[in-house]
């Protein structure tokens, strides 16, 4: 790394001679106390940050010149993509996309829960007391809310939801476990649905643990969006500052401007001539 500073106050050869401590200083003393500078600071960078950050230089290799360094590392088309990427259509194009995700976090990505209506626990009276049930289509039906949930959210936020996928299908997956096969005889209000048999406390408490994991991704999608918005204001600024945006903006109010001294003109003319 090279650093170049200008001082506003002294020449560089003035610096180097009192470094030296001379006044008068010859070029090959002030030479000298440059080089005295420069292996002090390779000698702390030797010691101090060489072995522990910086990997050290393979052996071998080659001096390659700046036009052939930038050539291997595509410099110039990563220039001309910067300034393709940061044209006025382009960010007008970058800003309506985010705006069109952010419409459909709004819509999409409300918050999440269980929900009464959805899992319902439902109770009948049999020869052995009262049974409790959840119909396998209200099971369905919720998981397979849950999950296009999770696709939208990963669609909008341009991330990778599979983890929550898994998650919610093992949470289903439990409640499955914990629960019996009902017979369709045995339900009368259901007599014709799929039925699971499950105890009141078990079903309260995967539920309470289901919501407080929805609570946690609806916590996380809001600080994703969060971020969207910011982008998207960011975007924004950057075209309202655009050079060709305040070109544009000039030229409008050039032309309000002509307009106005038209009209005004086109005013006196004719006030001169009805006097």
């Amino acid at each position: 790394m090279h650093i170049l500073m200008h001082s506003p106050d002294k020449p560089v050869t003035q610096v180097l001679a009192q470094y030296a401590g001379q006044k008068g200083t010859s070029r090959d003393e002030m030479k000298e106390a440059y080089s005295t500078i420069a292996h002090k600071f390779h000698s702390f960078a030797n010691e101090n940050i060489a072995h522990k950050e910086l990997k050290p230089l393979h052996k071998g290799r080659k001096y390659v010149s700046l036009g052939q360094y930038k050539q291997k590392g595509n410099f110039e088309a990563k220039i001309a993509l910067n300034r393709k990427n940061n044209s006025l259509p382009a960010l007008k194009q970058q800003e309506e996309e985010l705006h069109r995700r952010l419409v459909d976090a709004n819509i999409y990505l409300k918050r999440q829960e269980i929900g009464e209506y959805s899992l319902e626990l439902h109770s009948s009276k049999g020869l052995f007391g009262k049974k409790h049930f959840i119909t396998q289509s209200d099971i369905d039906r919720k998981q397979n809310s849950l999950l296009e949930y999770a696709d939208k959210a990963g669609e909008i936020l341009q991330s990778d939801t599979s983890d929550i996928k898994k998650t919610i299908n093992a949470y289903f997956t439990q409640l499955e476990e914990h629960s019996k096969r009902g017979k369709d005889r045995q339900q009368p209000h259901f007599p014709k649905e799929p039925v699971l048999k499950v105890k009141p406390g078990i079903f309260e408490q995967w539920k309470n643990n289901f919501n407080d994991y929805l609570k946690e991704i609806d916590k996380n999608i809001q600080n994703a969006i969060k971020k969207l918005r910011e982008k998207h204001f960011n975007i924004k600024d950057k075209i309202s500052n655009h050079p060709e945006t305040v070109k544009q903006k000039k030229e409008q109010e050039n032309k309000r401007q002509e307009i106005k001294s038209q009209i005004k003109f086109k005013r006196q003319k004719k006030s001169g001539m009805s006097r």
